[in-house]
């Protein structure tokens, strides 16, 4: 399958790439299935287990900057989904919101994007990380499967991260590759668990 090497962002020359499992074409997922998930939410838990992924870790809820999140039926590249985007409050979020739903940028301290159906009230992502280039390898790789589950008016995120070998660089450069990074880790153990719970306040403005 050819690499996508399109639509990731780059932080601090670590590139990573969100959203469907799969690169090339329209598709993801209906106006009307994201808009049973689109409001404002508040988090109401957040645990981290570092080092394995067969049980939740401990809290990290006073840890999480901005206990506030959106969800926005949005368009990234060619793939329709629903991105989870924190916020600090009712304000903050209609105004995220709004950004997001009008095609401009926002800041946040975290986001997410889920763009394939898992089945009845459940979604499915990915986050790919090309990692760091040092002397023509990429180290630092990741792959992360994101599970999205929606009951009544909660919604509880599961982000599985799988630690990926080191890999040749290509002319210098580490792709995000999120259909090889995905092929990769369904071979290796899962390396930690996080676990972002919260409740609607509000419908979107």
């Amino acid at each position: 399958m050819r690499a996508c090497r399109r639509g990731w962002a780059t932080i601090a020359g670590m590139m990573s790439l969100w959203g469907a499992a799969a690169c090339g074409g329209d598709g993801g997922l209906s106006s009307e299935l994201l808009a049973g998930y689109e409001g404002i939410y508040q988090l109401d838990a957040a645990t981290e287990n570092p080092t394995a992924c067969d049980v939740e870790g401990a809290s990290v809820l006073d840890a999480t900057a901005q206990k506030q999140f959106v969800a926005v039926a949005l368009r990234v590249l060619t793939i329709d989904g629903l991105q989870l985007i924190s916020c600090s409050d009712d304000a903050g979020c209609a105004s995220t919101a709004s950004q997001a739903k009008s095609g401009g940028g926002w800041a946040a301290a975290w986001g997410r994007f889920f763009s394939e159906s898992l089945g009845a009230d459940q979604l499915g992502g990915l986050s790919a990380s090309s990692g760091f280039e040092q002397s023509g390898t990429c180290t630092g790789r990741t792959y992360t499967a994101l599970t999205l589950t929606h009951s009544g008016d909660t919604l509880r995120v599961e982000a599985r991260l799988t630690n990926l070998p080191d890999a040749p660089a290509d002319n210098g450069i580490c792709w995000a590759e999120p259909a090889k990074q995905r092929s990769e880790a369904a071979a290796l153990p899962c390396s930690s668990l996080s676990v972002l719970t919260g409740s609607k306040r509000a419908p979107l403005p």
